[in-house]
This record gives structure tokens, sequence and C-alpha cells, in this order.
């Protein structure tokens, strides 16, 4: 009942009609009388309209503080700076890695132009293939080398 109660106080300071509530926060008519005669709490949504519209918190509308306003702490300039790069060296090397990535997937996918092909660049390109794909490329290089003996 706590809920209910800390509502109608609020509801009172302000002088606002059970109505004119519901009408403020767009909830209808007998959702104050369920919240009132059942002990129904608001969902979650309705909760944050009811702390916007009266300036307190939802902790204090549930009566997990009896303090209404919540309190917030000027920040340390030097920690938010240090936290600031942190973020921007952890994006750097995530979209680094990323790049790597991609570029490494677009070389496997990209057939080596034919003036470069050498056993040694052939050895790079299979060694990190799985088993079946670097089957598949030892029978389309025994296909080739057949069509090129006939």
């Amino acid at each position: 009942m706590v809920f209910f109660e800390r509502l109608e106080s609020l509801r009172l300071k302000r002088e606002l009609s059970r109505n004119k509530l519901c009408s403020e926060l767009g909830v209808g008519k007998n959702s104050i009388a369920n919240w009132e005669q059942r002990g129904n709490i608001p969902d979650g949504e309705v909760l944050t309209r009811i702390a916007t519209l009266f300036e307190v918190t939802t902790d204090y509308l549930l009566g997990r503080t009896d303090d209404p306003h919540i309190v917030i702490y000027p920040a340390d300039p030097d920690k938010v700076r240090e936290h600031e790069e942190e973020m921007r060296q952890n994006r750097e090397a995530f979209y680094s890695k990323l790049e790597s990535e991609i570029d490494r997937a677009a070389a496997k996918r990209r057939p080596p132009e034919p003036a470069n092909v050498s056993v040694a660049n052939l050895i790079d390109l299979v060694q990190d293939l799985s088993e079946d794909e670097a089957s598949k490329v030892a029978e389309y290089a025994q296909l080739l080398k057949r069509v090129r003996n006939q």
C-alpha cells in the first residue's frame, strides 16, 4: 500500500483530481481504483510517467527509499577523461581487428592474380583452410593438371 499512499499524497499536494491524474498519465479512470483497492502497481512505463510528473524517483514511489529525490554527485573529470580514453582505445582496437578480419576474409574469397601465383603463395593461401576446403583446392589443382596435360 506504500505505493498508493505516496501517490495519493503527491496528488493531493498538487491538488490534482483522480480524473485529472488519469488524464495526465494517459491511463484509464479505473487504474487508480485498481491501485488503491487491489494494491496493484502500474507497469514500468506508467510508473516512470508518475515519477516524472511528480519529480520523484520510482524507488520513492515503491517504498524502497523515503527520499523522494535523487542526488546526483558530479563526476570526477579526471576519471571521466580516463574512461573516455579507454573507450576510444577499445573502439579503435575493435575496428582495427574488424578491418583485419574483413580483409582476411576478402583475401580468402578473391583469387590471386595469375602472375603472382607461386608454390609459396599457394601454400600461404591454403594453410588456413579447413580440411574440406583444402580437399576441394587439391581436387581443382588435379583437374587443372589433367586438362593441361591433354
